[in-house]
């Protein structure tokens, strides 16, 4: 599920109180449908789409009102969950309950074709496209379901078990970079003929803040 973003979402700040002493466990399972809060991306348009908290996500269908469904790609690939879902298999990349709060801004980079980004100090969520080792034990280039993390401690275990840990800069079709020191979980999503989507493997970790990114469109 491919997006292209050309905007930033904000959403209100409030204590950084989010860290490894207060984890908030995310399995890896499917949740037909659940209560959210937070915003979420539309890929279709360039602007971004607001939900309160006690927003219902389901499956199948269509949004109607406050009811979110899994639609093919009109509908959100973000949203920040609250603590009693587990998963919404809306996602592509699922995001910790206090994460909203936290969250300054959120934009896609659509990089060039061998194009750097250094993420150093920060963190990435790959929406597709390939990672290539700068730095690390060996230079290499690997290929990455949609939610795989990448920052300056490395790259989550993949689903082919690949581990880029101490990467620093790596190249990517996609990144969808968060600007700001967070605590989060994410799960690695792939698509299933029942729900629309499931857990693959999920990692909680602190990344220091990001110095600012240039948006850039393909």
């Amino acid at each position: 599920m491919g997006v292209a973003l050309f905007c930033c979402s904000r959403a209100p700040q409030a204590s950084q109180r989010q860290g490894p002493e207060d984890p908030m466990v995310l399995r890896p399972s499917v949740h037909e449908s659940g209560r959210a809060m937070g915003h979420s991306i539309d890929p279709t348009k360039p602007r971004s789409k607001h939900w309160a908290r006690g927003t219902v996500f389901a499956s199948s269908g269509a949004r109607q009102g406050n009811k979110l469904t899994r639609t093919k790609k009109s509908e959100a690939d973000v949203v920040v969950v609250s603590k009693a879902v587990q998963q919404s298999t809306l996602l592509g990349a699922i995001l910790a309950p206090q994460l909203q709060e936290m969250i300054e801004y959120m934009v896609e980079l659509a990089l060039r074709p061998g194009q750097t980004v250094d993420l150093s100090g920060g963190m990435g969520v790959i929406l597709e496209g390939k990672v290539e080792m700068k730095s690390g034990p060996a230079a290499r280039v690997c290929h990455f379901r949609k939610g795989a993390v990448v920052g300056d401690v490395g790259l989550l275990h993949s689903r082919t078990g690949d581990d880029l840990a101490h990467a620093r800069a790596v190249d990517a079709t996609r990144i969808c970079v968060l600007r700001r020191s967070v605590y989060m979980e994410v799960m690695e999503y792939s698509r299933c003929a029942r729900s629309g989507g499931t857990a693959l493997h999920s990692g909680s970790f602190v990344q220091p803040a990001a110095e600012p990114m240039p948006l850039c469109q393909s």
